[in-house]
């Protein structure tokens, strides 16, 4: 078996799972190519993602592609479980039968839908971004701060936001994966947000969220804001 054939073999051991883990995925590296921003760019709008759907006839799975997913808690007991540091590097892995490619690196993840159920390939993909909590990569950044402080207080959980937020290079890689895809592709992803946290978050690293809807273009590789983190400036929350 020659090394390209091994690491399909590997990128589709867990196509039947449906959440990005703790050490997942093979080795990925994204090409340095760029993507220009075209000079008639116009935004897609979400009235174009609804008429896509109902072209389809599938204008009532529209929320079910673009809505957040309800996750299981997965709190560990152990404070320095939920610290520890991932490995180094990015990682690319499939889910749910290869309708989903999820790029990890550090504490975050970026994930698309690919296919719907049936597996018609998407010509919006459900894009998400998740950071990692244990064991599991999840969304719901409002559920993720009330299980960990119930498990680890507050003190813990500006511990965890602070291992988090401060991982700039894993975000960065996992979001220029997403670009990079889709640049190759000739797509663009298209996200619902309605956590308040995570607006602020996607704000502040240049995606606009529009009622509650988030767009990433090919042209956002290697152009994304990222904001010092507010724990340099303080040793505040030890």
């Amino acid at each position: 078996m020659n090394k390209h054939a091994k690491s399909r073999v590997i990128l589709d051991t867990k196509t039947l799972t449906s959440e990005p883990q703790r050490g997942d995925g093979i080795p990925w590296k994204t090409s340095k190519r760029v993507y220009q921003k075209a000079k008639d760019f116009k935004p897609v709008t979400l009235d174009q993602i609804t008429d896509e759907f109902r072209s389809i006839d599938k204008e009532d799975e529209l929320q079910d592609y673009y809505k957040p997913k309800q996750q299981a808690s997965s709190i560990p007991n152990n404070l320095d479980s939920l610290l520890k540091q991932p490995r180094n590097g990015v990682f690319a892995q499939k889910y749910q039968r290869g309708k989903s490619l999820c790029w990890m690196s550090g504490f975050w993840c970026a994930q698309l839908q690919i296919k719907d159920r049936v597996g018609y390939e998407l010509k919006f993909p459900a894009w998400s971004l998740a950071v990692l909590v244990g064991t599991t990569y999840r969304t719901d950044a409002n559920t993720i701060r009330s299980e960990i402080i119930k498990v680890h207080t507050a003190n813990g959980y500006q511990k965890w936001k602070r291992a988090v937020t401060e991982d700039r290079k894993g975000r960065t890689a996992v979001l220029d994966a997403i670009a990079n895809y889709l640049g190759q592709k000739k797509k663009v992803a298209f996200s619902y947000v309605d956590s308040s946290s995570s607006k602020t978050l996607l704000n502040s690293m240049g995606i606009q969220v529009h009622l509650n809807y988030a767009m990433i273009y090919p042209h956002f590789k290697g152009n994304w804001t990222m904001k010092t983190s507010p724990y340099q400036a303080t040793e505040t929350n030890r």
